[in-house]
């Protein structure tokens, strides 16, 4: 918590001020008002599925939707530029290899959705938008890696998406000490800070387990409370909250706390719990057994919602039908429907929510018996104003139950099933078109465009080579061979793997001008980073580049002169390998083992 800041909640200068947190304890929907047409701007659900993936060179293109599998996550920079994660046709990740839909991620350019990204997907994978052209997801880790004890690879690593390309790959090997455990929400910031929170750890990392971006790596936290996190949302631009289940309270806690505020690093990462005053109200239902509760916010990084937004919190409460539901808007948090007033209808919990942009309400996903998905609009004063059922009444049959959903803009809101389909909220009446977002462009950026297929290795970073390879000493501590008395059979031939930076020089040209020469054998994202004592005083834009020798200029304070370099380069496709004979006549550099010049 930053100093001077006590209060709750905080939010940091420009204020936004975050309005009424509404505790909804569901109703009936037989005693729901009756449905307002004109709160939801005439939008109705709509079948609207993904294109299917580009099929393999020689082989006609489907002529016919596919579902995309398992979706664990939607989420949306811009009504016209939208992710979801998927788990694909396979059982796991490991089995999508060979199935029509790969374990990856799709985009959406208003107009329609289309494979992105062949790497970096997962059935409980998790998206967080960190600007126009950056994001990183939750992923399932790369197939092999599966331990004798651990055969689940399920949300235990992390991908980096810039530009294009997955830039940054980050992961433990598993079953090991320092393995990462499994996460289940993310949330960025900024592009130089995001958070991925997840199950609590063992002695002595009792708390939860987390991961920080804190713009050069990331970094392995764990929280002061011992209870898993669930979901995570910013509230606006500078609070960020995730939410807790609470099966059995903690050293010293006397009342569940059901949310904390991370704040940022500076005089060092808090968990802060949330004080929600005298609320939520159980009444008869027993707070311990109530589930986590799921977030979301119409706040957008983007910009196009910061006046006033909200943030939702819902939790169910099994079996029974009773909810909480937490509404935070303009500073205050309010319970808009008692405890034990069910809301929805009898069997139908909800699993999922997305606050609506510019409406005081929030769409409510519903587990409920059947193959259909039940998805209800309910508003801030407690009530149901629209209530649907997906599938047959569409013409569509049976597509699975309700799962991820998200609302990029008013009366615009997209859902994905069980089963991997989609459908779609929209006013748009002219085409008729399901896919399209009324009243914004396609997206044409090319980075949204291709199909990504490259993940670099783990770490993310490779290592820049010395100038020079080191003096070959392999022999140095042998005898003599004895005399070869019989014709010798030749080594057999191994495999190395190229270096991805070589031929470094450095020099200063105009008194303070840092001129860094070097030799790339791949495409590669690179960032020149120059340092004191641990602290950056001066860096370069990170850039693609193409394989071939470049040159980047650093101006630096001859105040705070640095005393180190770090060269950063991040392949963008696979090293090429060698053929190297024997063992002492080693023909191409060692593999990188530095990224640090000292000056």
């Amino acid at each position: 918590m930053r100093p001077g800041t006590r209060h709750s909640p905080r939010f940091a200068e420009p204020v936004v001020r975050i309005t009424a947190v509404a505790v909804l304890l569901l109703t009936a929907l037989a005693f729901a008002a009756p449905m307002a047409a004109a709160e939801d701007g005439g939008a109705t659900w709509r079948w609207a599925p993904a294109e299917a993936p580009p099929p393999p060179a020689g082989s006609a293109p489907a002529s016919f939707p596919v579902p995309l599998g398992a979706v664990g996550d939607i989420e949306f920079w811009a009504p016209n530029r939208g992710l979801l994660t998927t788990r694909g046709g396979g059982i796991t990740c490991a089995e999508s290899v060979k199935a029509t839909v790969p374990c990856g991620l799709y985009a959406y350019n208003g107009v329609d959705w289309h494979l992105l990204s062949s790497e970096c997907g997962g059935e409980n994978g998790r998206i967080a938008w960190a600007g126009p052209e950056e994001f990183w997801t939750i992923s399932d880790q790369r197939p092999g890696q599966e331990g004798k004890a651990v055969g689940s690879l399920s949300r235990i690593s992390l991908c980096h998406f810039l530009d294009g390309q997955v830039v940054g790959s980050y992961a433990e090997p598993v079953n090991a000490p320092n393995s990462y455990l499994p996460l289940n929400a993310a949330a960025c910031l900024s592009p130089d800070d995001c958070w991925f929170g997840g199950e609590v750890g063992k002695a002595p990392n009792n708390g939860a387990f987390h991961l920080h971006w804190d713009g050069q790596n990331v970094n392995v936290v764990y929280s002061n409370t011992s209870h898993r996190v669930v979901s995570m949302a910013l509230a606006n631009q500078s609070t960020l909250l995730e939410s807790v289940e609470v099966t059995a309270l903690g050293s010293g806690e006397t009342s569940p706390v059901l949310l904390h505020q991370i704040e940022a690093p500076g005089s060092g990462v808090t968990f802060e719990n949330l004080p929600l005053g005298a609320l939520p109200e159980y009444g008869s239902d027993e707070p311990l057994k109530l589930g986590a509760l799921r977030l979301s916010s119409d706040f957008t990084p983007s910009g196009s919602n910061t006046a006033a937004p909200q943030l939702w919190a819902i939790a169910s409460g099994g079996k029974s039908g009773h909810a909480i539901a937490l509404r935070f808007s303009e500073g205050s948090w309010a319970q808009v429907v008692r405890s034990g007033e069910p809301v929805f209808a009898a069997g139908q919990v909800p699993t999922g929510v997305a606050a609506e942009p510019a409406a005081a309400a929030a769409w409510i996903a519903l587990e409920a018996p059947g193959k259909q998905a039940h998805v209800d609009r309910l508003s801030a004063d407690g009530k149901v104003t629209d209530a649907d059922v997906l599938g047959n009444e569409e013409g569509v049959g049976e597509r699975g139950s309700a799962g991820p959903i998200a609302c990029p803009a008013p009366h615009d809101c997209w859902l994905a099933t069980s089963e991997g389909w989609l459908f779609h909220l929209t006013n748009d009446k002219e085409t008729e078109n399901p896919d399209l977002s009324e009243g914004y462009p396609e997206d044409t950026d090319p980075n949204f465009a291709g199909v990504i297929a490259y993940r670099p290795e783990d770490p993310s970073s490779p290592k820049l080579p010395p100038n020079t390879p080191p003096p070959d000493d392999s022999l140095e501590n042998q005898e003599a061979a004895p005399p070869v008395t019989k014709a010798t059979v030749s080594a057999p031939a191994n495999l190395a793997t190229k270096p991805l930076v070589t031929d470094v020089s450095s020099h200063v040209v105009h008194r303070y001008t840092l001129e860094l020469s070097f030799k790339l054998t791949v495409k590669a994202r690179v960032q020149l980073v120059a340092s004191r004592k641990k602290r950056r005083v001066a860096q370069t834009a990170a850039k693609t580049m193409k394989a071939g020798k470049h040159t980047v200029t650093l101006q630096l304070n001859p105040h705070s002169w640095p005393n180190n370099l770090d060269l950063k380069a991040v392949p963008l496709e696979a090293l090429p390998t060698v053929e190297v004979k024997g063992v002492t006549g080693q023909t191409v550099a060692p593999p990188v083992k530095e990224n640090s010049l000292e000056t």
